[in-house]
């Protein structure tokens, strides 16, 4: 991991909190008012981080969380999964520099051994035009596990990289996250595609859909080039 102890060129800025309710909420505010991509807000603890569907995202103290404002020029609001994905791939890639096995499930989270380490949440706006004005991710890591274990209610199913550690190896995830974060913004989007399919856990596995036209079990079948799920039910494909 030492090609990344620093950042590879100046395009990300970032500015580094101990404490802040979101970091997602501060920059999607910072943005609305005109802040410039690249910029990253980092905080160590989190006391209203957010997940998918607004649910809580527990964000104890010596954790990583970080936002990354992004403007793409000419992208379809419809493409917007590519951002949850490109960062999956990059936690993933990181992940990979420390010798790890990370597998991605899908749409946002990342996996060492069937626990979770990763949680990833993009938001954005979108212009008259209906193409992206800015996106804000959003990527919460558990870099060290908190100071005596998890909470009990995700005891079992959340996992961390290092089982101790100093702010330096946090800074150096940060780092390498960042930096395959920047090389995959300018890779086409079959790359980051291939990428995210080759490290997804859910191919062939059975899962219970709750959305959608097909409710129940289903079997998942693949992942479209638009980062949705493609599911097998009673010989029917969703």
């Amino acid at each position: 991991m030492n090609k990344s102890k620093t950042l590879k060129s100046d395009f990300f800025r970032i500015e580094w909190h101990k404490v802040l309710p979101s970091t997602n909420d501060l920059l999607k505010e910072r943005a609305q008012l005109g802040e410039s991509a690249g910029t990253v807000i980092v905080a160590e603890q989190q006391t209203k981080g957010r997940g998918r569907y607004d649910r809580h995202f527990y964000s104890p103290s010596k954790g990583l969380y970080f936002s990354v404002l992004l403007r793409p020029n000419g992208v379809k609001a419809s493409d917007s999964g590519r951002y949850t994905a490109m960062a999956a791939v990059a936690v993933a890639r990181s992940m990979e520099e420390l010798g790890l096995l990370p597998e991605i499930k899908w749409v946002n989270d990342v996996m060492l051994g069937g626990k979770k380490v990763c949680g990833i949440l993009s938001e954005g706006a979108v212009n008259a035009e209906g193409e992206l004005d800015y996106v804000v991710i959003g990527i919460g890591i558990n870099v060290v596990k908190p100071k005596g274990g998890f909470a009990p209610e995700i005891a079992g199913l959340a996992t961390a990289v290092f089982d101790r550690g100093t702010k330096r190896k946090v800074k150096r995830v940060l780092y390498s996250v960042l930096n395959n974060l920047e090389e995959l913004y300018d890779a086409p989007n079959e790359i980051v595609c291939d990428e995210y399919r080759m490290r997804s856990l859910k191919k062939g596995r059975e899962i219970e859909v709750i959305e959608g036209r097909c409710q129940g079990i289903a079997t998942v079948l693949g992942i479209t080039d638009d980062y949705k799920l493609v599911v097998l039910q009673d010989g029917n494909t969703y």
